[in-house]
C-alpha cells in the first residue's frame, strides 16, 4: 500500500548498492524492483502454510533441467528474529525441478521424510535473499511482539507477477 512513498522509496532501501549489485548478478543488469511492502506476523499467530511465491516457468514434461532464477525476494527484518518471534522457514533446493516435483505432491510428507527446513535467525536490518520459487513459510509467533519484515521483490524485466498481487487496491488512493 502506497509503496511509492517513504519509507519504501527511501534510497537506502531501493538503491542499496549491495542489494542492487547482487540482483544484477543474479537476474541481469536490467533487473527491476517490482514490489516492496511489509509482512506482519502478530503475537500468538500460527505457522503459515508452506508455499512458493512463484511457479516453474515450464511444465515438467517440457523441461528436464533447472532454469536460472527469474525473480528474487529480499527480506529485511525490522526487529530481531529469534525462535520465539518465529523465523521464515525454508526448504532448501525446493526451487529445483527434481525437488519441487516431489515436494509439491505432498509438502508435509516430503518434509517429514526427505527435507529438514531451516529457519535463519536474523538481527534487525540484516538481509535474507532467496529465489522466488523456494518453498517457505512464516513460522508461528509465540512472542508478545509483532514480527515485521520489509520485503522487496526483484525480477527480470520480462517477468510479470500474476500470482500474489492484483491490480485492485484495498484502500482509497
Amino acid at each position: 500500500w502506497r509503496t511509492n512513498l517513504f519509507p519504501f522509496n527511501a534510497p537506502e532501501v531501493v538503491e542499496n548498492t549491495f542489494i542492487t549489485k547482487l540482483m544484477e548478478k543474479l537476474l541481469g543488469k536490467d533487473a527491476k524492483l517490482l514490489y516492496c511492502g511489509l509482512i506482519y506476523s502478530m503475537p500468538n499467530s500460527a505457522d503459515q502454510p508452506w508455499h512458493q511465491d512463484g511457479t516453474p516457468l515450464f511444465d515438467d514434461s517440457e523441461l528436464k533441467v533447472d532454469v536460472p532464477p527469474y525473480a528474487m525476494n529480499v527480506f529485511i527484518p525490522l526487529n530481531n528474529i529469534d525462535e520465539a518471534i518465529g523465523p521464515t522457514e525454508f526448504i532448501l533446493e525446493s526451487h529445483k525441478n527434481e525437488h519441487a516435483r516431489r515436494i509439491n505432491l505432498n509438502i508435509d510428507k516430503a518434509i517429514q521424510r526427505d527435507y529438514q527446513p531451516i529457519g535463519p535467525l536474523l538481527f534487525s536490518g540484516e538481509v535474507l535473499i532467496y529465489d522466488y520459487r523456494v518453498c517457505h513459510r512464516g513460522a508461528k509467533n509465540l512472542s508478545t511482539q509483532t514480527r515485521t519484515m520489509l520485503y522487496l521483490m526483484y525480477a527480470r524485466p520480462w517477468f510479470k507477477e500474476h500470482l500474489n498481487f492484483s491490480e485492485d487496491c484495498l484502500f482509497e488512493n
